[in-house]
């Protein structure tokens, strides 16, 4: 996710894709859904630290919200090293998530997950494959190619 900073990987960068707010409908129904971006300092945000800085992932606005704004998540629920424990927790009802449309395409479409803050979407974030520096093996290779096409089609249909 985001821009990679690490110079012993090759980056391969897989697109910009948008980024949605989501929570369970259980969540929502005990703390009421937030209307606007500011709403959130009463909401549990399920915030992601970057292993390589240690700080919270900020999550970024877009469209009504005007050009910058972002919202950091405070508070005791944090996860690193594994995006996917966020929405995990979210689906669980522990709080709100900020995230790649992809990732929760399929909760979305099962009802697990529920968009709020839709009039504030339109903000996106680069997702990379990373690899080693060097020669891969044919097995790597394969993966890479795959992931690489999987995204090419992510991106025509829109996250």
């Amino acid at each position: 996710m985001g821009t990679p900073k690490d110079a012993s990987f090759v980056a391969r960068k897989l697109g910009d894709f948008p980024l949605g707010t989501y929570a369970s409908p259980s969540y929502l129904a005990r703390m009421g859904t937030p209307k606007r971006p500011e709403d959130l300092a009463h909401h549990t945000c399920i915030g992601f630290v970057l292993p390589s800085t240690g700080r919270v992932l900020s999550w970024p606005f877009g469209a009504a919200a005007g050009a910058g704004l972002t919202h950091v998540p405070r508070g005791a629920v944090r996860v690193t090293h594994d995006f996917l424990a966020a929405i995990v927790l979210a689906r669980a009802g522990a709080g709100l998530v900020h995230t790649y449309d992809f990732l929760v395409k399929d909760e979305r479409a099962r009802g697990a997950l529920v968009e709020v803050l839709e009039p504030f979407r339109g903000a996106t974030r680069p997702f990379c494959l990373l690899r080693p520096r060097g020669e891969l093996s044919r097995a790597a290779r394969a993966l890479a190619d795959f992931v690489i096409a999987d995204a090419r089609d992510l991106d025509r249909a829109g996250g």
